[in-house]
């Protein structure tokens, strides 16, 4: 699950993600359970952990300052 989180992200290099994309489906045609546990890092954690992120979920510092902001 921890590879797939990496290497599933849009920032990994394609052919990875496309070899990773294949084990998933192989993976969840026989165990469809899995399918939401084998995700992206960031659909997990709710935020991107990349330096560059692919812009579908917010930094972790950008979260952070939205946080801050609503305590004030």
């Amino acid at each position: 699950m921890h590879v797939m989180g990496l290497r599933l992200c849009n920032r990994a290099q394609w052919e990875i993600r496309k070899v990773f994309e294949e084990m998933k489906a192989v993976t969840i045609s026989r165990y469809a359970w899995l399918d939401d546990l084998l995700q992206p890092q960031c659909v997990h954690l709710g935020y991107c952990p990349e330096h560059n992120s692919c812009k579908k979920y917010p930094s972790k510092e950008e979260l952070i300052k939205v946080y801050k902001e609503s305590l004030k």
